[in-house]
Protein backbone atom coordinates (compact mmCIF):
# COMPACT_ATOMS: atom_id res chain seq x y z
CA UNK A 1 0.00 0.00 0.00
CA UNK A 2 1.28 3.57 -0.77
CA UNK A 3 1.55 6.20 1.95
CA UNK A 4 2.53 9.39 0.34
CA UNK A 5 6.07 8.41 -1.33
CA UNK A 6 6.54 4.88 0.65
CA UNK A 7 5.09 1.66 -0.16
CA UNK A 8 4.46 -0.31 2.83
CA UNK A 9 3.58 -3.96 2.88
CA UNK A 10 1.41 -6.07 5.02
CA UNK A 11 1.87 -9.56 6.28
CA UNK A 12 -1.07 -11.42 7.70
CA UNK A 13 -0.19 -15.05 9.99
CA UNK A 14 -2.87 -16.68 12.05
CA UNK A 15 -1.37 -19.01 15.13
CA UNK A 16 -1.35 -22.61 15.11
CA UNK A 17 -3.30 -23.41 17.82
CA UNK A 18 -6.60 -22.74 15.40
CA UNK A 19 -5.72 -25.97 14.05
CA UNK A 20 -6.86 -27.23 17.58
CA UNK A 21 -9.11 -24.76 18.72
CA UNK A 22 -10.95 -24.12 15.63
CA UNK A 23 -10.53 -28.07 14.31
CA UNK A 24 -13.96 -27.96 12.52
CA UNK A 25 -12.44 -25.58 10.10
CA UNK A 26 -9.81 -28.24 8.79
CA UNK A 27 -11.23 -31.46 9.07
CA UNK A 28 -14.71 -32.77 7.38
CA UNK A 29 -17.30 -34.73 9.20
CA UNK A 30 -15.49 -37.79 8.86
CA UNK A 31 -11.96 -36.75 10.46
CA UNK A 32 -10.26 -36.23 6.87
CA UNK A 33 -7.74 -33.00 7.28
CA UNK A 34 -8.60 -30.22 4.57
CA UNK A 35 -6.26 -27.47 5.84
CA UNK A 36 -2.74 -27.18 7.02
CA UNK A 37 -1.20 -24.29 8.86
CA UNK A 38 2.19 -25.51 8.45
CA UNK A 39 3.50 -25.26 11.76
CA UNK A 40 7.01 -25.92 11.50
CA UNK A 41 7.26 -23.63 8.41
CA UNK A 42 5.49 -20.55 9.89
CA UNK A 43 8.59 -18.20 10.63
CA UNK A 44 9.99 -19.68 7.47
CA UNK A 45 6.67 -18.81 5.24
CA UNK A 46 6.18 -15.37 6.71
CA UNK A 47 10.59 -15.00 5.80
CA UNK A 48 9.33 -15.94 2.28
CA UNK A 49 6.60 -13.32 2.14
CA UNK A 50 8.80 -10.55 3.24
CA UNK A 51 11.61 -11.64 1.10
CA UNK A 52 8.89 -10.99 -1.83
CA UNK A 53 7.28 -8.24 -0.60
CA UNK A 54 10.94 -6.48 -0.64
CA UNK A 55 11.66 -7.85 -3.89
CA UNK A 56 8.33 -6.11 -5.02
CA UNK A 57 9.22 -2.95 -3.77
CA UNK A 58 8.25 -2.45 -0.73
CA UNK A 59 9.95 -0.13 1.58
CA UNK A 60 8.65 -1.58 4.73
CA UNK A 61 7.04 -4.56 6.01
CA UNK A 62 4.79 -4.80 8.84
CA UNK A 63 3.24 -7.96 10.44
CA UNK A 64 -0.13 -8.43 11.68
CA UNK A 65 -0.14 -11.11 13.58
CA UNK A 66 -2.36 -13.14 15.41
CA UNK A 67 -0.28 -15.21 17.78
CA UNK A 68 0.55 -14.01 20.77
CA UNK A 69 3.87 -13.12 22.63
CA UNK A 70 3.33 -16.34 25.34
CA UNK A 71 5.57 -19.66 24.38
CA UNK A 72 3.11 -22.30 23.15
CA UNK A 73 2.70 -26.39 22.83
CA UNK A 74 3.17 -25.26 18.51
CA UNK A 75 6.23 -23.26 19.26
CA UNK A 76 5.09 -20.24 17.37
CA UNK A 77 4.50 -16.87 19.10
CA UNK A 78 5.47 -13.07 17.76
CA UNK A 79 8.65 -12.78 19.86
CA UNK A 80 9.62 -15.92 18.34
CA UNK A 81 8.73 -14.61 14.72
CA UNK A 82 10.54 -11.50 15.97
CA UNK A 83 13.59 -13.37 16.73
CA UNK A 84 13.88 -15.53 13.74
CA UNK A 85 13.34 -13.20 10.88
CA UNK A 86 15.04 -10.33 8.83
CA UNK A 87 13.49 -7.95 6.87
CA UNK A 88 10.55 -7.15 8.71
CA UNK A 89 10.18 -3.58 10.49
CA UNK A 90 7.10 -4.46 12.97
CA UNK A 91 4.75 -6.89 14.74
CA UNK A 92 1.20 -5.80 15.53
CA UNK A 93 0.07 -8.48 17.40
CA UNK A 94 -3.01 -9.41 18.81
CA UNK A 95 -5.25 -13.31 20.03
CA UNK A 96 -3.35 -13.48 24.34
CA UNK A 97 -5.04 -10.02 24.98
CA UNK A 98 -2.11 -8.41 26.48
CA UNK A 99 -1.32 -4.35 26.35
CA UNK A 100 2.02 -3.38 25.64
CA UNK A 101 2.65 -0.25 23.36
CA UNK A 102 6.15 -1.70 22.22
CA UNK A 103 8.29 -4.48 23.38
CA UNK A 104 11.73 -4.47 21.00
CA UNK A 105 12.82 -7.79 20.12
CA UNK A 106 16.42 -8.16 18.33
CA UNK A 107 16.13 -10.01 14.75
CA UNK A 108 18.63 -12.48 13.08
CA UNK A 109 20.72 -8.91 11.68
CA UNK A 110 21.08 -7.74 15.35
CA UNK A 111 18.16 -5.14 14.78
CA UNK A 112 15.78 -4.03 17.30
CA UNK A 113 11.93 -4.92 16.18
CA UNK A 114 9.03 -3.47 17.84
CA UNK A 115 5.94 -5.70 18.79
CA UNK A 116 2.63 -4.26 19.95
CA UNK A 117 -0.64 -5.41 21.55
CA UNK A 118 -3.61 -3.29 22.17
CA UNK A 119 -5.13 -5.26 24.59
CA UNK A 120 -8.80 -6.52 23.97
CA UNK A 121 -12.41 -5.60 23.79
CA UNK A 122 -11.34 -1.96 22.10
CA UNK A 123 -9.74 -0.61 25.24
CA UNK A 124 -7.24 1.29 22.75
CA UNK A 125 -6.29 1.80 19.42
CA UNK A 126 -3.02 0.78 18.19
CA UNK A 127 -0.88 3.26 16.04
CA UNK A 128 2.37 3.14 14.06
CA UNK A 129 4.02 5.93 12.79
CA UNK A 130 7.23 6.21 10.12
CA UNK A 131 9.16 8.86 10.45
CA UNK A 132 12.84 9.45 9.52
CA UNK A 133 13.52 5.98 8.27
CA UNK A 134 12.04 4.59 11.79
CA UNK A 135 9.25 2.79 12.73
CA UNK A 136 7.22 3.94 16.07
CA UNK A 137 4.55 2.17 18.06
CA UNK A 138 2.00 3.79 20.43
CA UNK A 139 -1.33 2.97 22.61
CA UNK A 140 -4.54 5.37 22.07
CA UNK A 141 -6.86 5.07 25.06
CA UNK A 142 -10.33 4.36 23.08
CA UNK A 143 -11.89 7.43 25.61
CA UNK A 144 -9.68 9.32 23.60
CA UNK A 145 -11.04 8.69 20.31
CA UNK A 146 -11.79 11.98 18.04
CA UNK A 147 -13.47 10.24 15.24
CA UNK A 148 -16.96 9.97 14.93
CA UNK A 149 -19.31 8.68 11.62
CA UNK A 150 -23.13 9.09 11.80
CA UNK A 151 -23.45 6.12 9.54
CA UNK A 152 -21.39 3.65 11.73
CA UNK A 153 -23.58 4.87 14.63
CA UNK A 154 -26.99 4.37 13.51
CA UNK A 155 -25.31 0.67 12.11
CA UNK A 156 -24.82 0.21 15.54
CA UNK A 157 -27.49 1.34 17.31
CA UNK A 158 -29.68 -0.34 15.03
CA UNK A 159 -27.59 -3.64 15.45
CA UNK A 160 -27.41 -3.69 19.61
CA UNK A 161 -31.48 -2.79 19.64
CA UNK A 162 -31.70 -6.21 17.63
CA UNK A 163 -29.40 -7.65 20.43
CA UNK A 164 -31.04 -6.01 23.09
CA UNK A 165 -34.41 -7.48 22.06
CA UNK A 166 -33.15 -11.18 22.18
CA UNK A 167 -30.24 -11.18 25.15
CA UNK A 168 -32.95 -9.12 27.43
CA UNK A 169 -35.26 -12.47 27.41
CA UNK A 170 -36.10 -13.43 31.46
CA UNK A 171 -35.18 -16.94 31.96
CA UNK A 172 -35.13 -17.82 35.33
CA UNK A 173 -34.24 -16.37 39.09
CA UNK A 174 -31.34 -17.30 40.85
CA UNK A 175 -30.94 -16.08 44.78
CA UNK A 176 -27.05 -16.30 44.76
CA UNK A 177 -24.21 -15.63 42.53
CA UNK A 178 -23.32 -18.69 40.24
CA UNK A 179 -19.68 -17.80 39.59
CA UNK A 180 -16.38 -18.38 38.16
CA UNK A 181 -14.75 -17.12 40.85
CA UNK A 182 -13.34 -18.24 44.98
CA UNK A 183 -14.40 -16.51 47.69
CA UNK A 184 -11.44 -13.79 47.70
CA UNK A 185 -12.55 -12.96 44.11
CA UNK A 186 -9.93 -14.68 42.22
CA UNK A 187 -10.74 -16.90 39.19
CA UNK A 188 -11.26 -20.49 40.04
CA UNK A 189 -12.82 -22.55 37.46
CA UNK A 190 -9.77 -23.45 35.53
CA UNK A 191 -8.25 -25.03 38.64
CA UNK A 192 -11.43 -25.94 40.70
CA UNK A 193 -15.11 -26.34 41.01
CA UNK A 194 -17.51 -23.68 41.85
CA UNK A 195 -21.41 -24.00 41.79
CA UNK A 196 -21.59 -22.12 37.74
CA UNK A 197 -19.38 -25.24 36.87
CA UNK A 198 -21.97 -27.70 38.93
CA UNK A 199 -25.26 -25.97 37.23
CA UNK A 200 -23.91 -26.08 33.67
CA UNK A 201 -22.74 -29.73 34.13
CA UNK A 202 -25.65 -30.45 35.50
CA UNK A 203 -28.14 -29.00 32.68
CA UNK A 204 -26.19 -30.68 30.10
CA UNK A 205 -26.50 -33.92 31.37
CA UNK A 206 -29.88 -34.05 31.95
CA UNK A 207 -30.40 -32.08 28.51
CA UNK A 208 -29.12 -35.05 26.66
CA UNK A 209 -30.21 -38.13 29.31
CA UNK A 210 -26.43 -38.85 30.05
CA UNK A 211 -24.48 -41.00 33.19
CA UNK A 212 -21.84 -37.89 33.45
CA UNK A 213 -22.23 -34.18 32.06
CA UNK A 214 -18.67 -32.26 31.44
CA UNK A 215 -17.55 -29.14 30.45
CA UNK A 216 -14.03 -27.45 30.55
CA UNK A 217 -13.46 -24.51 32.80
CA UNK A 218 -11.93 -22.18 30.34
CA UNK A 219 -15.49 -22.56 28.45
CA UNK A 220 -17.09 -20.76 31.71
CA UNK A 221 -16.07 -17.10 30.94
CA UNK A 222 -18.46 -14.75 33.59
CA UNK A 223 -20.04 -15.04 36.43
CA UNK A 224 -24.01 -14.79 36.90
CA UNK A 225 -25.06 -11.93 39.16
CA UNK A 226 -28.15 -13.16 42.15
CA UNK A 227 -31.31 -12.35 41.05
CA UNK A 228 -33.15 -12.68 37.34
CA UNK A 229 -30.93 -14.54 34.61
CA UNK A 230 -31.71 -13.30 31.43
CA UNK A 231 -30.44 -15.29 28.07
CA UNK A 232 -27.98 -12.43 27.74
CA UNK A 233 -26.27 -13.52 30.99
CA UNK A 234 -26.12 -16.97 29.60
CA UNK A 235 -24.53 -16.00 26.66
CA UNK A 236 -22.27 -13.88 28.43
CA UNK A 237 -21.39 -16.89 30.56
CA UNK A 238 -21.62 -19.41 27.45
CA UNK A 239 -20.51 -17.42 24.72
CA UNK A 240 -18.71 -19.97 22.04
CA UNK A 241 -21.11 -22.05 19.31
CA UNK A 242 -20.07 -24.91 21.11
CA UNK A 243 -21.99 -28.24 20.54
CA UNK A 244 -23.68 -30.52 23.39
CA UNK A 245 -22.48 -33.71 22.37
CA UNK A 246 -23.66 -37.29 24.04
CA UNK A 247 -21.33 -40.22 23.56
CA UNK A 248 -20.10 -43.44 24.73
CA UNK A 249 -16.97 -44.40 27.02
CA UNK A 250 -15.02 -46.89 28.61
CA UNK A 251 -13.77 -46.07 32.32
CA UNK A 252 -10.11 -46.49 31.27
CA UNK A 253 -10.60 -43.53 28.69
CA UNK A 254 -12.35 -41.14 31.34
CA UNK A 255 -9.82 -41.77 33.67
CA UNK A 256 -6.88 -40.89 31.49
CA UNK A 257 -9.05 -37.86 30.16
CA UNK A 258 -9.27 -36.77 33.89
CA UNK A 259 -5.50 -37.46 34.64
CA UNK A 260 -4.88 -35.41 31.04
CA UNK A 261 -7.11 -32.45 32.08
CA UNK A 262 -5.90 -32.11 36.05
CA UNK A 263 -1.84 -32.70 34.88
CA UNK A 264 -0.94 -28.96 35.46
CA UNK A 265 -2.75 -28.54 38.94
CA UNK A 266 -2.38 -26.26 40.87
CA UNK A 267 -1.50 -24.51 37.57
CA UNK A 268 -4.35 -22.93 35.66
CA UNK A 269 -5.61 -24.69 32.83
CA UNK A 270 -8.67 -23.91 30.35
CA UNK A 271 -9.22 -27.92 30.09
CA UNK A 272 -9.44 -28.41 34.00
CA UNK A 273 -13.22 -30.75 34.16
CA UNK A 274 -16.44 -29.63 35.88
CA UNK A 275 -18.36 -32.26 36.05
CA UNK A 276 -21.55 -33.57 36.82
CA UNK A 277 -22.92 -37.61 37.75
CA UNK A 278 -19.52 -38.33 39.24
CA UNK A 279 -16.97 -37.38 41.91
CA UNK A 280 -13.02 -37.18 41.48
CA UNK A 281 -10.79 -36.68 43.88
CA UNK A 282 -7.18 -35.57 42.65
CA UNK A 283 -3.37 -36.30 43.76
CA UNK A 284 -1.50 -33.63 43.00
Amino acid sequence: RQYGSQRVAFVGVSTPESMDAEAYSFFDDKGHQLYDLQTKETYQMVQQAADKARKEGADYVIVLAHLGELESETGVDSYGLAAATRGIDAVLDGHTHHTYARTDIVNLDGKKIPVSSTGTQFANFGKLVIKDGKVYTTLVPAAENTYTSEKVAATLADVKAQINEQTSRRLCKSDFELTINDASGKRLVRSGETNLGDLVTDAYRKAVQAEIGLTNGGGLRNSIKAGVITYGDVLNTLPFENYVIKMEATGQQIMTMLEKCTSQLPTEEGNFPHVSGMRLTVHS
